[in-house]
């Protein structure tokens, strides 16, 4: 078992630390990961994204060229990550902030979902809640364990409003897929 896992979006969406969530959630697991992390210097507003390995195998090199799974939080990273695709690439998108026509890309109105949760910084708790969904080699359980190690310094409030906004990208997709 193996999955390349590409996140792209502008910096402030929170993709270093939705990566920095895959590879914990996957350590929770025991799986082997590696995350690689970069960034504009502009940093808001600037370019950034993620590239996460999960394997139960030692894995020999991080960089990703082909990824399994592209996630992506807004048109431009869209339009610089797609021709990284193959036909067996599962893309999870931003939908609020754009469309894909591709019937294999699954749709995630990640602004409304974190409207609806009252938490608007939330977009890649949303978006990793999703994942989980979609995928199941990561344990939601786990993932959620995750994201209270990576919050805990900044309160119970945050960390609680977190797994709120990750159940509810988890249970949009879960919904979808039934």
């Amino acid at each position: 078992m193996r999955y390349d896992i590409m996140a792209a979006g502008s910096g402030g969406q929170g993709i270093i630390t939705l990566g920095k969530l895959f590879a914990d959630a996957a350590l929770l697991q025991n799986y082997e990961t590696t995350l690689i992390k970069s960034y504009g210097a502009e940093m808001r507003g600037g370019k950034a994204n993620a590239q996460v390995i999960v394997s139960d195998e030692k894995i020999a090199s991080p960089f990703i060229e082909e990824p399994d799974i592209l996630i992506l939080f807004n048109e431009l990273s869209y339009n610089a990550y797609k021709k990284l695709t193959t036909t067996r690439t599962v893309i999870l998108y931003n939908s609020s902030l754009f469309k894909i026509e591709d019937d294999s890309a699954v749709a995630v109105p990640l602004q409304e979902i974190v409207a609806k949760n009252k938490n608007a910084r939330g977009l890649n708790i949303a978006m990793f809640g999703a994942f989980c969904a979609q995928f199941d080699f990561l344990n939601a359980e786990l993932a959620k364990q995750a994201i209270k190690d990576n919050f805990e310094k900044k309160g119970a409030e945050i960390v609680e409003k977190n797994i709120r906004t990750f159940e509810a990208g988890y249970d949009f997709v879960k919904a979808l897929r039934n």
